[in-house]
Formats: structure tokens, C-alpha cells, sequence
């Protein structure tokens, strides 16, 4: 680093200093009594150590920074290059860089290696068996490693990996430097958290000028044939055993393409998705036709994901005002019709023949409705700004969330949760229940939910039942619920103490 161009720049950014040493590659009278003359390099550095509140130490007899080299010292630079030298050679292995030296090489391979090499053409296949067995066990430990047990397929891109800050730059936060641990963890919690535990203001809303829908624009012929383009001509064939080529070349004629872009735009305009588009055949290629090995890790099919959305947009059903016109489309079978008067073309006043027989997104949503079977209400008493739980008892919740990173805060917060449990399990007005969850990985099985009750000498006693199919946050809600409800239950008591593992439910 430059001292005199860079040094007085990064003044206000550099953290507290306990100590500046280094070769500084100048000379000023301050330290070297030889040199004569005022050097504005070393004034400047002199400067910019006062500004970080470092005083330059000076010994009592000012002495050269430079010394000749002495034949002692040159001896000495000899036994540590040996020492280096010996220390190198007796640890080091030599490693031969080869195009055979890929992650999954093993010694299996190599021993493989050295007897094709003998006898060449009879011990091929040995050679191909080995590596095709060491590529599998290294790529299926990768996917293993990657799929269930971090879960970050992310990790895989070079530009989702950690960088080293600056050394001399600090994390500044309201212009000041955060050097202690403390600082930067205040820093992250008032930057990501800012708007915590504040009222929602909704009177901003009716300052936004609200702008008038806009129509979809249909697709064209060259949007078509420039998305074309991006497809590779060796995938392979959907359901309708057509491949990205021919599509190509169908396209080229106008009357063709016109018809393809007609399909589209119907297809967004009645909001209808034909179920061969949904549908995709996933194949795995060879690695001894391509020489390497094609592996997704951890990323699931298309096909999933439309299936997930397909069954995000059945969900959304049950979230539509009772004034929603495509309610009054629907029956009353699943209790989705909420309306006064269907319309003349709604479902109920179809034929059973020709309900099944029409095919539309009003019609999937009819069919699939079972899937959500639980009432949602968006604009319910509860959940209006005002007269949610947290804005009505404010005044009467308290979180204790302070959850240290170090070992011995840590410790000292464990002590101080048992002697809360001690202290208030001498009172008898204060009930204290713990609520927890099991969500299992598989969704053929249902999550349980449990709670542990402390009252005076009473207790612990558990309770638990089945909470069916849900999510980890859901499932630690019902918990929750069911143990301040537990709590309640009990006469005479004043305080509930609640012990949750889950922050975001708890709040």
C-alpha cells in the first residue's frame, strides 16, 4: 500500500490501532539521526498515525533502522533455508499432474492404470469398471452431500462463496467503525430488523395513485422464433415426440409460427395451460457416449415446479372475497360458491356429461378445491392493523430473545433460564409450559405437536396430539397455541412463561 497516496484516505475507514510497524521505506531525522533533511513521506506518515491516535515510540539512544549484513547473520539465513528445505522434503509427496488428475480419481483407478499399462488391451474393461465405479461414488457422495444434508445447491457457483474484506478497510455503520463483535451484531440486527414491532401505517396507501390495468400484449412471431433460437437441437423429445429442431424448422414458415403465437396468447387470455405443456421427460446421459458425466445435484424437475404452482393457483381460490366474480362460476359441492346468484354459466347448471367434458382453469379449480381445507379469510377481525394479538397486549408481552454467539455468554444464559424455571416454579401464580414440534421429512406421515405445564407443585405434565400435515412454522404455531391455551386452563394465575426453540413463531 502507498503510504502517502492511500494512507490519509483510509483514515476515517481504518479500525482503533494498537500498535503500526513495518518496512515504510522511509527516512526521516524522527528515528534515523543519520538523515538529514524533512521528507514529506514520512511526515505524512507521521500524520496519519496521529490521526488513528498512534504516537511514534523512539528508543532513548536513537540508533540507524539499517544495519550491514554481519556473516552471523547470513549463517543464520543458511540454517533456516535448510531447516525449510528438511521440512519440506520430508513431508511433501510428489504428485504427478496428468489429464487423469480429476477429483474422483482414486487408488482403485490408479492400480487399474498400472495393469493396462502391463498388459494393455486384456485389462481395459478393468480400467473402465474402476473409473466408472469411482465417478459414481464421487458424484453420488457430491449429490448426497448437496441434497439432504446441507441443502445449498447454491454453494456450487463460485460467486456465492465468501469474500475476504479489505484489511484495511472496516464494516462502518452510522460512520462509525465496528470493531468488537458486539458492534457488527448490532449493526446486522438494526439493518435487517429495522422495521420490527413498528405499526403498519395503511393511510400511505392512499397517497399511491392507482394506475389502470394494462392489456396483455400477444406474442409475435419474432419472440417466438428468438426464444427458438436459445434451444438446443440434440434435447430430447417431449410428450409429442418433437424435438427443439423441428420446431425450428416449422416455424420458419409465417402460417405456422401464426398459428404457434395464436395458441399462446389464447392460452393467456382464457388463463388455461393444456396439461402437455405441464409434462416433461427428464433423461440422463450416458457418460461413456459423452466422456463426462451429466448430474444435476439437488435442483428438482420442471415439472415440479409447474406441479407446485399449479397447486399454489388452486390454493388461491379459497383466498377470493365473497364479491369475486369467479365465485359465482363455481358450485356449492366444495363451499367455494359464497355468493346470492350464480352466473348463467356456472358449474351447477352444466350437465354432469358436459362438466366433464369442458375443460378450463374454473374447472381445475372446482376439482382440485379439496386440496385447501381449511377457510381463509384475508380481511378477518384478527388480522386488520389494530387488532392483532400484539397490537391489543403489547403492553403485556415480553420477549426475552437476547441469544448470545459466544460460549461463555451463552453458558450464562443457560444459568439464567434455569434460575428463572427455579425462582418461578416456587410461585404459584405463574404457569410455565414449553411447546415443541415434529415435522417429519416425509409427507405421507403428519407433524405432532407437544407441550410440557408447570404449575406450582403440579407437574411437568405433557400433552401432545396430531397436528396432520404442515409446515415446520404452522406446526410450531400450533404448539404455541395449544400451550398458552393449556395455560389458560389454569385458575388463579397471573403470568404464563412460554419456551419456545422457534424465534419467528413465537413473535
Amino acid at each position: 500500500m502507498s503510504i502517502q497516496t492511500k494512507t490519509p484516505q483510509h483514515v476515517e475507514r481504518l479500525p482503533q490501532l494498537q500498535c503500526m510497524a513495518g518496512d515504510f521505506n522511509c527516512h526521516s531525522s524522527v528515528w534515523d539521526p543519520r538523515h538529514e533533511g524533512n521528507n514529506h513521506v514520512a511526515t505524512s506518515l507521521i500524520d496519519a498515525a496521529s490521526d488513528l491516535g498512534v504516537e511514534v515510540s523512539v528508543q532513548p539512544v536513537r540508533t540507524p533502522t539499517h544495519f550491514p549484513h554481519a556473516r552471523a547473520l547470513e549463517d543464520l539465513i543458511a540454517g533456516l533455508a535448510r531447516a525449510c528445505n528438511d521440512a519440506w522434503n520430508s513431508n511433501a509427496k510428489t504428485v504427478k499432474v496428468n489429464t487423469r488428475s480429476k477429483a474422483w480419481w482414486n487408488a482403485d483407478c490408479a492400480t487399474a492404470m498400472r495393469q493396462y499399462r502391463q498388459s494393455r488391451s486384456p485389462a481395459y474393461g478393468a480400467l473402465r469398471r474402476a473409473t466408472k465405479a469411482a465417478k459414481r461414488q464421487f458424484f453420488d457422495e457430491r449429490i448426497e452431500t448437496i441434497a439432504t444434508k446441507n441443502k445449498r445447491p447454491w454453494d456450487l457457483m463460485n460467486w456465492t462463496k465468501q469474500r475476504n474484506l479489505p484489511t484495511y478497510e472496516a464494516i462502518c455503520y452510522n460512520e462509525a467503525p465496528c470493531n468488537m463483535m458486539d458492534d457488527l451484531w448490532q449493526a446486522l440486527h438494526a439493518t435487517y430488523n429495522a422495521a420490527s414491532d413498528r405499526p403498519v401505517k395503511v393511510e400511505v396507501l392512499e397517497e399511491v395513485e392507482q394506475e389502470p390495468p394494462r392489456e396483455w400484449v400477444d406474442f409475435s412471431t419474432a419472440e417466438l422464433r428468438e426464444e427458438l433460437a436459445k434451444c438446443s437441437n440434440t434435447s430430447a423429445p417431449g410428450p409429442d415426440h418433437l424435438t427443439w429442431y423441428q420446431l425450428k424448422k416449422l416455424v420458419i414458415d409465417n402460417d405456422v409460427a401464426d398459428k404457434f403465437t395464436k395458441i399462446a396468447s389464447a392460452c393467456l387470455r382464457v388463463g388455461y395451460w393444456p396439461s402437455h405443456f405441464k409434462e416433461c421427460n427428464a433423461r440422463r446421459r450416458s457418460g461413456y457416449l459423452v466422456h463426462f458425466a451429466h448430474l444435476l445435484a439437488g435442483l428438482p424437475p420442471v415439472h415440479l415446479h409447474i406441479k407446485k404452482l399449479v397447486d399454489r393457483s388452486f390454493a388461491r381460490t379459497r383466498t377470493l372475497l365473497s364479491t369475486h366474480p369467479t365465485l359465482s362460476l363455481m358450485s356449492t359441492r366444495h363451499g367455494l360458491f359464497r355468493g346470492e346468484e350464480f352466473h348463467p354459466c356456472a358449474i351447477s347448471s352444466m350437465a354432469p356429461s358436459l362438466q366433464k367434458r369442458v375443460k378450463s382453469s374454473v374447472m381445475d379449480a372446482e376439482a382440485n378445491a379439496s386440496v385447501v381445507n381449511e377457510p381463509m379469510n384475508p380481511l378477518h377481525e384478527e388480522a386488520t392493523p389494530g387488532q392483532r394479538v400484539s397490537d391489543l397486549f403489547g403492553a403485556q408481552i415480553t420477549y426475552d430473545l437476547d441469544i448470545p454467539r459466544d460460549k461463555e455468554a451463552l453458558a450464562d444464559r443457560r444459568n439464567h433460564l434455569d434460575a428463572l424455571r427455579t425462582e418461578r416454579g416456587l410461585d404459584p401464580q405463574t404457569v410455565m409450559v414449553a411447546a415443541d414440534t415434529s415435522v417429519p421429512t416425509d409427507n405421507q406421515f403428519q407433524a405432532i405437536i407437544a407441550c410440557t405445564l408447570i404449575y406450582g407443585d403440579v407437574g411437568p405434565s405433557v400433552s401432545r396430539q396430531v397436528a396432520g400435515k404442515a409446515t415446520s412454522d404452522d406446526a410450531e404455531l400450533a404448539a404455541i397455541a395449544m400451550a398458552v391455551g393449556k395455560a389458560l386452563q389454569r385458575p388463579d394465575s397471573d403470568r404464563i412463561l412460554v419456551f419456545s426453540d422457534s424465534t419467528k413463531a413465537i413473535k
